[in-house]
């Protein structure tokens, strides 16, 4: 299993899942993910940027999406 962190829009995470499924791959079964909307304090703004978790269950496919994605 290997989790990869990213830090984008909720709308790109879709398209990254919209992307894998189409290429024949399931949720569930070879990966799963994760939004976790930044963190905001009333007075210091942001403490923690948004961010998505996509943990893979196949060591190829991580290697394949982070190859293309970062």
């Amino acid at each position: 299993m290997k989790n990869i962190r990213l830090e984008i829009t909720a709308s790109m995470a879709i398209d990254r899942v919209n992307e894998l499924r189409d290429s024949g791959y399931k949720q569930g079964i070879d990966f799963d993910f994760s939004y976790h909307p930044s963190i905001q304090t009333r007075f210091n703004g942001p403490t923690q940027s948004a961010y998505v978790l996509f943990t893979f269950y196949n060591e190829k496919l991580a290697t394949f999406f982070t190859l293309k994605w970062l």
